[in-house]
């Protein structure tokens, strides 16, 4: 692990609900520690395999002045995406998984399957 700050990030399912379930220090899926350069690989995307990811921001670090660097601070840029891969017309809010099929045939799928499925 870090020697201070670290960022620790769980976005596989099973590491998610290890790091959940656990109030103890977790193992992650990534873990980005001290100050990284703007344009670095190491800064992500991270893109969660399911509908949760978890972030975890840890220092023990006082904040320094007059060493001449900014203190060390966390900063993110999340984004929630809703696409379902869905292959039909979406016919409801960005939210809600409602779309219109006019083909006589083709394929759908259920992003949160085997949960329940609804049919209308």
């Amino acid at each position: 692990m870090c020697a201070t700050s670290y960022v620790g990030i769980a976005f596989v399912p099973a590491t998610v609900k290890s790091v959940l379930s656990s109030g103890e220090e977790s193992n992650y899926d990534a873990v980005i520690c001290d100050r990284i350069q703007d344009g670095s690989p190491v800064l992500g995307p991270y893109i969660s395999n399911g509908p949760r990811m978890v972030l975890v921001f840890n220092s023990n670090e006082k904040i320094s002045q007059g060493d001449g660097q900014e203190p060390l601070g966390f900063k993110a840029k999340i984004q929630f995406k809703t696409d379902f891969g869905i292959p039909g017309k979406p016919i409801g809010d960005s939210n809600q998984c409602i779309f219109q099929f006019t083909k006589p045939r083709g394929w759908f799928n259920s992003p949160r399957y085997p949960a329940n499925v609804s049919l209308l």
